[in-house]
């Protein structure tokens, strides 16, 4: 227990972070016996125990599928890696819709694999549990300084311990459920289902304890509103008010931002061109 427990004593927020570690903890666990029930899954649709199946398909199918998810984690990594630091609570819980994606389309493939529609899926599913990897990467180390004191070495190192030690847990966990709902296609269907559904119940508590007393876009949008609205500015109010998962759109308030980070140039100067010719236009002409 004193390998993956973390000291209380030298946490920023206690009851917080063993709360989070709790539901890290369970959903990591669900996360692991259904990623055996999909693996058993994917092992079919690359015909496994299928006499027409060839080693040389299975062979390209994996090649296939590790560049669609080397090129899916270098892009998302160019796209996003300045917003991994800002919505660290959004970008957490992507990671595990992402995963939850991935797991859920490699259950399905094995539907459609004598055709070529199983390698696209498969490809798909690949490219989801990169996602997950990438974001879950990039926010852990921001939510371990959050909870650290003057011990975030330390707390890192338990963390490691920790998701060594669901690692064991799913493994005989897992081993158990595949030995036991082997037979019965409905019956792994049933148990994914209800693991995706405890999976996404713990995360989003997970995610619902990270309070953080920093300032990003979403948090200051809330701060003006509750502060024209005369509500509570406090860091719980706050932290409940922020949404969960991060937006489609752009920020239209961008913080510690270079100016060509904030401006459209080419709208920009579209813009500055046009209101030129009015005002050339709406100049008196000389006599």
């Amino acid at each position: 227990a004193h390998i993956i427990s973390q000291s209380g004593r030298r946490l920023a927020e206690p009851g917080r972070a063993r709360r989070y570690q709790a539901w890290d903890v369970v959903q990591g666990l669900s996360s692991y016996v259904r990623s055996n029930l999909a693996y058993k899954a994917t092992l079919e649709g690359l015909g496994v125990g299928d006499v027409e199946a060839s080693a040389m398909a299975g062979a390209l199918a994996k090649t296939a599928r590790d560049a669609v998810a080397m090129a899916t984690g270098l892009g998302l990594a160019y796209a996003k890696s300045r917003d991994f630091g800002r919505r660290v609570r959004q970008w957490r819980l992507m990671a595990d819709v992402a995963n939850d994606a991935g797991l859920a389309i490699q259950m399905v493939a094995p539907v459609w694999r004598n055709g070529d529609h199983f390698l696209l899926l498969a490809c798909v599913a690949a490219a989801c549990h990169c996602a997950c990897g990438v974001c879950a990467g990039a926010t852990k180390a921001s939510i371990s300084q959050h909870f650290a004191t003057d011990n975030f070495a330390e707390l890192v190192a338990k963390e490691g311990s920790q998701e060594t030690f669901v690692n064991i847990l799913g493994l005989v966990v897992g081993y158990a459920s595949l030995r036991l709902l082997n037979r019965s296609p409905g019956a792994v269907a049933f148990a994914f289902v209800i693991l995706t559904a405890v999976h996404v119940v713990a995360n989003v508590l997970a995610v619902r304890t990270l309070r953080f007393r920093s300032v990003n876009e979403v948090r200051f949008r809330i701060l003006h509103e509750r502060w024209r609205l005369g509500g509570d500015l406090g860091v719980a109010a706050v932290g409940d008010a922020e949404p969960l998962l991060p937006g489609l759109g752009r920020d239209r308030v961008l913080l510690g931002a270079a100016l060509a980070d904030a401006i459209d140039v080419p709208a920009a100067a579209a813009a500055a061109a046009a209101a030129a010719v009015a005002g050339t236009e709406d100049a008196p002409t000389p006599n």
